[in-house]
């Protein structure tokens, strides 16, 4: 049979000849390796002339263009002739047909000399406009309004060096059509559209073609674009002395590729013209075909269509399980099924197994994966024989359920056929019984039964074939109800196939006719193939004719398990076995032949596997190792248009830029367009420069200069370059070597980048660097510290009193048998056996405030006052005011606590605080002694705590006893004195009554005791008087005088108002209280104690004493008495004696003098006046001249008969 004969006989014959033919060497035809998606290889397959078009002459310097132009699904033709005109031809179906004149769509069309014609969508309104390129360098623009009607746009491009050198595609796939031009330099103009009536050009290396280079400058130049290779870019073909085809690669940039890598070699080695060239799907196949005719001479159109070479199966490889057939005497048997189980587009593989179970292995990126456990949907599931699976979708409901049977081993038969439907979860559930779809199944004798589910009849449900015991094949068609019905004799299809004995069937079309073939298993290791005629018949090829012949093991013990499938996606059928030799078991893989994409890798890498993912040499990336690597950039374009990857300074020795910046490489270049709209192809033509960005301080070509500053230090993250050193390290001096170094101890640095670190010493407080050496905080000790420097601050100043001339208030000043005992408020802190020099302040007693003694211990709150020489004072001293005061030499050595002067304990305290602030400075590492402002402080805080303490324990010690009942005194006088009058006259005005005397008397004796006036006015009436500068009764109210009272201050207090009292209650009436309403005349009350000159006058006729006996109020003089008579010892008295006598003899009214004492009014006795002496100066001043006037005068006997009468 002849060879044009037998390709229009049988496709697929005529793919067996052509593959024996390229196997025997033959030279007539080449194919070209059509690439499958996601793979690393491909289909064979050759460009082969059909004659569609033969009948269509066409005259020379005719151009054509094809497309579906009147969209019927059908290719049309449209023909450009050297006049300007087109001619258009329709597809009928079974052949092209002219249509002219009016007819014509085109019939309008004319440009100057050659037209040639694109048919391409220019306005993108979804239908095809046309374009046409004419001898006058320019490309005609004719819109489509209807099938029948162009609309003329004038030019788009007017620079063509020829008619023929336009391209239009949308080739940086933005979605509209950019254009294509042969130039002159350039020889490739390239123009994107952006706008819809606007084409910008592209130069320079954003120019995809720039670089690109013609053998001979004055070629023509004829350019076509076209997806030859189906992965969704366009590519480029030139036409010149020959047909440069370049594809794009998985950057977008072109490669070109020669020899039998370009899919046009075979026609050019044909001498077949390749100039005028269109592009289309002329049988509806899915892949490009092209049309071709000759420029330069007369000739007829050429219909050139892709067909497959097919081959035959390769060397079987292992998939799933293999092994020893026999280990430790068990046989193991692998039936396969392989089918897209779980549903995510791949080809998985059942395996039944041996021992009954169902494995599954699931078809992942990384290979097949056993599942195994509750990850292999078939766990569980168990038969006792060997496990036959096959899955088909039998019910119908979209998803794989399983059919199960089996043989025995050792020959026992197993006849029933289990049926697991699939649910909607995924989980399988056996049907038995009558809900078992084969239940009408019934074994004949068969050994194995190994079922093939099919729909052989094509009425959409699936039929059930099985090898019979007797050789044959059993055909059990489905029926409406679902039932199977076996049909036997001449309704069954297979009657007269004899598969032999234990056989297992396979059913698939195998050589692509369209029609289903029986490929059968045999127990000898071989696989005999069954080929289905047209006339539904079967013939059996052998020898060299079985497309199986390649499937055989050695020494096969059992009968080869046979499916089909298209285990490698490659669009045919590959064969899988279980196969059981004796030796090895297990399931093999025959592939269909298929060719290797050579430099696939562009010579730059190597597949791994079957995936097209290239592993690629060092500086290129992509899955074609057509992209630049990370430091690598791209070089401008070869003559070839592929580009080479140049390293970036230091990239081959792995330190790119000296790792000290990054280099503009491709990839950078990319990521700095990263969020802007341009699409993949677009971003082909972006390439870096190979120049190095460095990071500061380096700089030169690699990087190679510079240093690191103080501060920071060279180090590497991503890169070398000079990190600021951390918080807590520093660095002093430049350089690349020295390293940054931890902080000393007690110094910190609290920023990045620190060239020295600071003493961690604040003149605020106690400062401590943390662990990490980055800040100096406030520091824990400085609570301890403060607390101690307040204490010593307090004690030192609390001691400072008794270091100069420390200051005793006194409580009580009185003589005692021992000596005058001074008793203090509080404590004196005078130690044993020390006789301290003292001075006395404002105790009222002239002698004690005058003169300086010493004092001796007599507990902690008595002295003992002796003189200078150490004897004990027994001078009577009665007073309860003032202060005592050590003198500054005599506190600071005899002062004291616990047998240790007060000194001591000074020098102690500041020795503490020295050794505090000594100590903190050793905690604190600080060079040098100082204190912090904080300790400062807690010392004045300390200082004014114990100043506060001082003055407040001063003012509580100087409020004795004493001084709050004197505070409670004048509130009562105050009480029962709302309004006490400011200055009364001296005289008669000064009246006290004998009650006020005896309240006195009761609220202060406790104090007065024995006491006499002295110190009852020292201590009671001049501090009652202080405030006001008045006298005692202007102070608690005063009345008119009636008695004058004479008396002795030295006379103790209590026989005073005993005196008066009594003198009082002898006169009054006997009522209880009428006594205490006589008035008396007493000077210590009625004289102003604070003006006492004033009191006593210039002249004893001036005196207080004078006027308030001459008052002529005054009914008489009371004179207390004592035993000592000592009243008439004072020069007052005598006075008042005198005085007291001339009112007797003057004035009737007046009663005299009453001599009284606490036990009554005395009447009789007498006593001398020429003995009485004057005591006090004052009285001596103005009382004893008169006395002795008197004495000569007149009145002498007359004042001693007055005295002789009273006494």
């Amino acid at each position: 049979m002849a060879p044009d004969a037998l390709r229009r006989a049988s496709p697929w014959l005529w793919s067996l000849f052509v593959s024996g033919h390229l196997a025997q060497g033959g030279t007539s035809n080449v194919p070209w390796c059509a690439p499958l998606p996601g793979r690393s290889y491909g289909n064979h397959v050759l460009l082969v002339e059909r004659d569609a078009l033969s009948h269509l002459p066409l005259p020379a310097g005719s151009s054509h263009d094809a497309g579906d132009w009147d969209m019927d699904g059908d290719v049309d033709v449209v023909v450009g002739d050297a006049s300007g005109s087109l001619h258009y031809f329709e597809n009928l179906g079974d052949n092209l047909a002219e249509r002219s004149g009016r007819d014509s769509p085109f019939h309008s069309v004319r440009v100057p000399g050659l037209a040639v014609p694109r048919l391409v969508d220019w306005d993108g309104d979804g239908d095809l406009d046309l374009l046409v390129g004419a001898e006058d360098g320019q490309v005609y623009f004719y819109q489509r309004i209807d099938e029948h009607a162009l609309l003329d746009r004038g030019p788009v491009y007017s620079a063509l060096s020829g008619p023929f050198g336009f391209s239009v595609v949308d080739w940086d796939g933005d979605g509209d059509l950019d254009l294509i031009a042969c130039g002159d330099s350039p020889k490739l103009r390239y123009f994107e559209r952006s706008a819809p009536e606007e084409l910008v050009e592209l130069t320079g290396l954003a120019n995809p073609f720039a670089g690109f280079q013609v053998h001979k400058q004055d070629e023509a130049c004829h350019i076509h674009t076209a997806d030859w290779d189906g992965d969704g870019d366009a590519d480029f073909m030139y036409v010149g002395e020959n047909l440069r085809y370049f594809s794009r690669t998985a950057r977008g940039t072109l490669v070109q590729r020669q020899l039998h890598l370009n899919p046009f070699y075979d026609l050019q080695r044909r001498d077949v013209n390749l100039q005028q060239l269109s592009f289309v799907d002329w049988n509806g196949d899915g892949a490009l075909d092209i049309i071709v005719n000759n420029v330069q001479s007369n000739s007829s159109l050429r219909l050139f269509v892709r067909e497959r070479v097919l081959q035959g199966l390769v060397e079987g490889e292992w998939a799933g399980p293999h092994g020893l057939a026999e280990p430790g005497g068990v046989a193991r048997f692998y039936v396969p099924c392989a089918v897209d189980w779980d549903g995510d587009g791949d080809i998985d593989l059942l395996v039944g197994c041996s021992n009954g179970t169902v494995d599954y292995y699931e078809r992942t990126s990384q290979g097949l994966v056993h599942r195994q456990g509750g990850a292999n949907p078939f766990d569980g599931i168990m038969s006792n024989v060997v496990a036959v699976p096959r899955a088909v979708d039998w019910d119908g409901d979209g998803d794989m359920d399983l059919l199960l049977s089996g043989f025995h081993a050792d020959g026992d038969e197993d006849a029933s056929v289990r049926f697991f439907e699939r649910l909607k979860d995924g989980s399988l559930i056996e049907r038995v019984g009558l809900e078992n779809p084969l239940h009408d199944f019934v074994a004949d004798g068969e050994m194995l039964v190994v079922p093939r589910p099919i729909d052989w009849d094509s009425d959409g449900d699936v039929d059930f074939l099985v090898a019979g015991a007797s050789g044959q094949i059993r055909y059990f068609k489905r029926l409406d109800d679902g039932s199977l019905q076996e049909r036997l004799g001449a309704e069954n299809p297979f009657d007269g196939v004899d598969v032999g004995l234990g056989s297992a069937v396979e059913v698939a079309d195998w050589d692509g006719d369209g029609q289903l073939d029986i490929l059968v298993g045999t127990h000898r290791g071989r696989v005999r193939f069954f080929r289905q005629l047209e006339n539904q018949s079967f013939l059996e090829l052998t020898g060299d004719l079985n497309p199986l012949a390649r499937v055989k093991t050695v020494r096969a013990r059992f009968s080869v398990m046979p499916y089909v499938a298209d285990w490698d996606s490659d669009g045919d059928s590959d064969f899988l076995a279980g196969v059981f030799t004796g030796d090895f078991s297990g399931v093999l893989v025959f592939n269909r032949g298929h060719c290797s994409q050579h430099d696939w890798c562009l010579s730059r890498g190597f597949t791994k596997g079957t995936s097209d993912t290239c592993s690629c040499i060092l500086g290129y990336d992509l899955k074609d190792c057509s992209g630049c690597d990370e430091s690598y950039f791209s070089a401008p374009p070869a003559a070839t248009l592929s580009r080479e990857c140049l390293p970036c300074p230091g990239a081959e020795d792995g330190f790119v830029c000296s790792r000290r910046g990054h280099c503009q490489d491709d990839a950078t270049a990319l990521r700095s367009l990263q969020g802007s709209r341009q699409s993949r192809l677009q971003l082909a033509t972006i390439t870096g420069n190979g120049s190095c960005a460095c990071n500061p301080p380096f700089s030169g070509d690699g990087c190679e200069n510079g240093e690191c500053p103080p501060g920071q230090q060279y180090a590497q993250e991503e890169l070398f370059m000079c990190q600021p050193c951390y918080p807590g390290w520093f660095k002093a001096k430049p350089g690349n070597i020295e390293q940054c170094k931890i902080c000393e101890a007690g110094h910190f640095s609290s920023r990045f980048g620190s060239a020295v670190c600071s003493r961690c010493r604040s003149p605020y407080f106690r400062s401590v660097v943390d662990l990490t050496r980055t800040s100096c905080d406030f520091a824990a000790i400085n609570i301890p510290i403060a607390i101690g420097v307040v204490l010593c601050s307090i004690l030192l100043v609390l001691l400072l009193p008794w270091m100069f001339c420390p200051t005793v208030p006194l409580a009580d000043v009185r003589l005692q048998p021992a000596g005058v005992t001074i008793s203090t408020t509080g404590r004196h802190w005078l130690l044993d056996n020390r006789l301290a020099r003292v001075s006395f302040r404002h105790t009222e007693v002239p002698w004690l405030d005058q003169g300086s003694y010493t004092v001796k211990l007599v507990s902690e709150r008595q002295l003992l006052l002796c003189d200078k020489q150490g004897n004990a004072v027994a001078t009577d001293t009665d007073t309860s005011c003032g202060t005592l005061h050590f003198w500054p030499c005599h506190s600071a050595r005899m002062t004291g606590t616990f047998g240790v002067p007060f000194t001591c304990w000074m020098l102690l305290l500041w020795g503490c605080l020295a050794g505090i602030l000594y100590m903190a400075n050793i905690w604190q590492e600080s060079h040098g002694f100082y204190a912090t402002y904080l300790e400062l402080f807690m010392m004045c805080i300390g200082a004014l705590a114990a100043l506060g303490f001082s003055c407040w324990r001063q003012r509580a010690l100087k409020h004795t006893d004493l001084q709050r009942d004197l505070c409670s005194f004048e509130r009562q006088l105050q009480d029962l004195h709302h309004n006490p009058q400011r200055s009364c006259p001296r005289g008669q005005e000064r009246g006290i009554t004998a009650g006020q005397l005896w309240d006195f008397f009761i609220f202060w004796q406790s104090y007065i005791c024995s006491r006499n006036m002295y110190y009852v006015v020292s201590n009671m009436v001049k501090p009652l008087t202080r405030h006001r500068k008045v006298s005692y009764v202007e102070l608690a109210g005063s009345c008119c005088l009636q008695w004058f009272v004479s008396h002795y201050w030295g006379t103790p207090f209590c026989h005073f108002i005993g005196t008066v009292r009594k003198h009082a209650e002898t006169l009054s009436d006997p009522s209880p209280v009428s006594w205490m309403l006589a008035s008396y005349w007493v000077c210590s009350f009625a004289n102003n104690q604070w003006r006492v000159d004033e009191e006593v006058g210039f002249s004893w006729d001036q005196s207080s004493f004078y006027l308030a006996l001459r008052s002529g109020t005054c009914i008489g003089t009371v004179m207390v008495f004592d035993n000592d008579a000592l009243p008439l010892t004072r020069s007052w008295c005598l006075f008042e004696l005198l005085q007291t006598a001339e009112l007797s003899r003057n004035n009737p009214r007046f009663v005299g003098l009453q001599i009284c004492t606490p036990s009554g009014v005395m009447s009789l006795g007498h006593r001398c006046m020429t003995h009485v002496l004057a005591r006090e100066p004052a009285g001596r001043r103005l009382v004893v001249p008169y006395i002795y006037i008197c004495r000569y005068r007149i009145y002498r006997k007359h004042l001693q008969k007055f005295f002789s009468s009273n006494i």
